[in-house]
């Protein structure tokens, strides 16, 4: 569904049926597993278990798998919108720096003429995570700190004349 350099046609540029029949098959299998996913990562109903106590009873009280699941939902949640905002900001700038090197990387600036071109693309994965990785670093804290302080990081106009248009 992506465009790919020096096609006649692209998808996107205008959309196509194609494109728009591809996104509301996306919605229909997220709403097919909808269900199936609730059940997976079903929140905790009962106390958490603590590590202080017997160890017989802290084999009684271990989490469920749907517990963990959720727990790593949770966790990786708080950090859902820098991680969305710096994906293609990652990838890009992995792209730029290894086009600095003056050599063409296959999988990264070469189009997927043959099946090895997958294999290569899949093996910059794990680059793209890293260099995400970074961003995060550098970011959650301000993400941190705009949950804190909502007010800092949203000051309207003292008053409507401020406004351009």
């Amino acid at each position: 569904m992506v465009g790919v350099p020096g096609a006649s046609l692209s998808n996107l540029n205008p959309p196509s049926l194609a494109a728009v029949c591809f996104g509301l098959a996306q919605c229909g299998l997220g709403l097919l597993l909808c269900g199936l996913l609730r059940r997976l990562t079903g929140q905790p109903t009962g106390p958490v278990p603590s590590l202080s106590g017997r160890a017989s009873d802290a084999a009684r009280e271990r989490a469920t798998a749907g517990q963990f699941c959720w727990a790593v939902v949770a966790v990786l949640n708080l950090s859902a919108m820098t991680v969305f905002l710096w994906h293609q900001t990652s990838m890009i700038a992995t792209t730029v720096f290894w086009l600095g090197f003056g050599q063409r990387r296959p999988g990264l600036h070469t189009a997927p003429e043959d099946p090895f071109w997958v294999a290569f693309r899949l093996a910059w994965i794990p680059v793209f995570a890293c260099v995400l990785a970074l961003f995060w670093l550098a970011f959650k804290d301000v993400e941190k700190s705009a949950r804190r302080h909502p007010k800092a990081f949203r000051t309207p106009p003292e008053n409507s004349s401020d406004v351009t248009r």
